[in-house]
C-alpha cells in the first residue's frame, strides 16, 4: 500500500468519525500526532524501566486516542500492548510494542501529507 493510500485510509476515517468536519478532523490530526510524539517514547522508557502500571496508564491513553479516531489497526495493537501488560508478560509487551511503535511511526511518517490534504481540501 502506497503513503498516499495510508494517509487517505486515516483521513477517510477521522473525517467519517467528525461527521465530515475537516475542522475538527485537522484538530483531531494535531493533537494525536503531538500525544503520539510525546506517549510513545514514555511508553518506551516505561517498559525498559519494567514499570508495568506506568506502561498500562500511558498505553491506555494511546489506545483511547486512536479508538476515539477511528483508526482500527492502531486501536488493535495498543490493545494487544495493554493485555499483555494486564497479563504482567513483559517479554510479550515489548514485542507488541514494537509492533505498535512501528505502526505509530508509520503513521507519524503521514503527517505532511495529511496536513497537506486538509490544506488542499478547505472548504
Amino acid at each position: 500500500m502506497s503513503n498516499f493510500q495510508s494517509e487517505l485510509i486515516y483521513i477517510n476515517s477521522l473525517l467519517q468519525k467528525t461527521q465530515q468536519n475537516k475542522d475538527l478532523s485537522l484538530f483531531l490530526f494535531e493533537k494525536l500526532f503531538q500525544e503520539l510524539s510525546e506517549q510513545t517514547p514514555e511508553l518506551e522508557n516505561a517498559l525498559n524501566a519494567h514499570k508495568l502500571e506506568a506502561a498500562f496508564r500511558i498505553a491506555h491513553k494511546i489506545n483511547g486516542a486512536v479508538s476515539f479516531c477511528g483508526f482500527i489497526e492502531l486501536q488493535n495493537m495498543s490493545k494487544c500492548l495493554e493485555e499483555s501488560l494486564l497479563a504482567e508478560d513483559l517479554a510479550q509487551a515489548q514485542e507488541d510494542f514494537l509492533r505498535l511503535n512501528q505502526a505509530i511511526l508509520h503513521f507519524q511518517s503521514l503527517q505532511d501529507k495529511i496536513f497537506e490534504y486538509f490544506e488542499e481540501n478547505k472548504l
